[in-house]
């Protein structure tokens, strides 16, 4: 989940939304409760413009 989620974090830097969304979500897969991956899911959406998803994810 950690792996998963700190690479999430490091394809936000590069401004790769669709790898960090993927990695986010394989995250959550392995660790349900991680809210940081929650976060950075969230972020790559709202740069994607899904902002529907963006919201849901800070809920």
């Amino acid at each position: 989940s950690l792996l998963y989620s700190n690479r999430a974090a490091c394809h936000l830097k590069l401004k790769r939304w669709e790898s960090a969304i993927l990695d986010a979500s394989a995250s959550l897969l392995c660790d349900g409760d991680n809210l940081k991956a929650y976060h950075r899911r969230s972020l790559a959406c709202r740069h994607l413009g899904r902002l529907k998803e963006a919201v849901q994810d800070l809920e």
